[in-house]
């Protein structure tokens, strides 16, 4: 266990860590009656009303972005987008789905997530899909997939593709979603495969993954890279 400097972060990680182990339990006890009895109803609902307590934001992480409830905007977006598909699961009614849509979307902006915003853009397109095509086949779902993950693969190329288009409807905006660099994850995942190849094996334990650059202590943003750092080629083929 790498211990953080803030106490906060700790905190965060033991909530999180719990919360997730929590409801994998419970899911696993209820599981013929949370579907037979139509439980994830009232999840869908409870869920829901939690949803806009993740706008709350206990500091400042930049002029252009906000943190959110769990400290990180990265997060705070994606656990809010990680939660939406068992939010619309037990909603009947279209206004409400809408609104859980909505709320994701905004929280989405006030982070300035960019991958968050990519993902939710992604999942609803394949969300729309099979609710419009409910008898859709498993190669069409399995090449959705697929385009799905080529289009993520390049995403900052098609970004600014779009952007060198569409520039002058933008009106000179600052958002951070519009930023279509890869805000040093490319360095970042130079010095993490270089520093893989000094130990590929076995791997270099559970610190390996933190670089400076230009003054701050970075992860690798890539979660394989990660796990290729931490255990190695061993630890990696036993993951997966």
């Amino acid at each position: 266990i790498f211990i953080q400097d803030s106490i906060f972060t700790i905190f965060q990680a033991v909530v999180m860590t719990g919360f997730l182990f929590l409801a994998s339990q419970i899911a696993l006890l209820e599981a013929d009656d949370f579907v037979k009895k139509e439980r994830y109803k009232i999840l869908s609902k409870i869920l829901l009303v939690l949803l806009p307590f993740f706008f709350i934001s206990f500091g400042d992480w930049s002029d252009f972005r906000k943190p959110g409830i769990f400290m990180n905007p990265n997060i705070t977006s994606h656990l809010s987008l990680m939660l939406l598909p068992f939010i619309l699961l037990g909603l009947d009614k279209k206004i409400y789905k809408i609104l859980a849509i909505t709320i994701v979307l905004a929280l989405t902006i006030i982070t300035a997530s960019r991958s968050a915003l990519l993902a939710l853009v992604l999942s609803l397109l394949a969300y729309f899909l099979v609710i419009k095509f409910p008898k859709i086949n498993f190669l069409t779902l399995t090449l959705t997939m697929l385009l799905a993950i080529v289009i993520s693969i390049y995403a900052v190329e098609t970004a600014i593709w779009i952007f060198s288009n569409i520039s002058y409807l933008l009106g000179g905006s600052s958002s951070r979603l519009l930023y279509t660099g890869y805000n040093g994850r490319d360095v970042l995942l130079e010095y993490a495969i270089n520093r893989f190849e000094t130990q590929p094996i076995l791997g270099l334990g559970f610190d390996a993954t933190k670089f400076n650059l230009d003054g701050h202590i970075l992860g690798t943003h890539n979660g394989l890279i990660e796990i290729l750092l931490k255990f190695g080629i061993i630890g990696t083929v036993i993951f997966i």
